[in-house]
């Protein structure tokens, strides 16, 4: 259904028309540019996708994440898990890394190895703001899944730049609003999308690299 639209025309897509990476679920990568991308399975139904693009001879790694949800046993104990391992495979090779999607907690990623590299885009650029992506007295659909009936920031975007290279201009949420004639009852997601704008620094004798949209919109209502 997805490649069926031309919009999508215009991208690179992290997998085939036969979706083998998403029987039933999962998580996809679209792009302008091309790309490599690699699937890190964490467990038979938790993954990750990793692309990697070479922009002015920089290697840039994005992460695309669906971590374990509170409904499971143990769920902090597997996130922690999960990105201990993502982590170590994004750290083989130097660069710069972009971790985004949904993370499923509330709380701050504490405890993590290594994660303190990394920024939090809506917290770095608007920190007096909730941003809360999951909204379930917004969102029919949030209620519908939610356990406690509390709104959180469970997807995010983040950063790491070696000095600094790659910085943060933009963030906001998308996909707030219902579907239309449906009597505002029913959204794209039960969770709203997040979208940040982030810009390579000029260097001496590289190219301006124009500054491109980050997105993540979970799509799936499983945990």
């Amino acid at each position: 259904m997805l490649l069926s639209q031309g919009w999508v025309r215009d991208y690179y897509v992290s997998d085939s028309i036969a979706a083998e990476t998403i029987q039933p679920f999962g998580n996809l990568l679209l792009s302008r540019l091309p790309f490599t991308a690699v699937e890190h399975e964490f467990s038979t139904h938790k993954k990750a996708m990793v692309g990697n693009w070479f922009i002015n001879s920089e290697l840039l790694q994005v992460a695309v994440v669906h971590l374990t949800s509170s409904r499971a046993k143990k769920s902090a104990e597997k996130r922690k898990h999960q990105l201990k391992i993502l982590l170590n495979h994004l750290y083989k090779q130097s660069g710069n890394y972009l971790i985004v999607g949904d993370f499923n907690t509330r709380n701050n990623l504490e405890g993590v190895p290594n994660i303190t590299n990394f920024i939090d885009v809506w917290q770095k650029l608007r920190p007096d703001e909730a941003g809360y992506t999951f909204d379930p007295q917004i969102n029919p659909l949030a209620k519908l899944m939610s356990l406690e009936g509390e709104a959180a920031r469970l997807d995010r975007i983040l950063l790491s730049s070696e000095n600094g290279a790659w910085v943060a201009k933009y963030v906001n949420l998308f996909a707030c609003k219902p579907v239309e004639n449906t009597q505002n009852t029913i959204y794209p997601s039960d969770h709203f999308g997040i979208r940040a704008v982030v810009s390579r620094k000029n260097k001496k004798n590289l190219k301006n690299i124009t500054s491109r949209y980050l997105t993540s919109l979970s799509l799936s209502k499983k945990g």
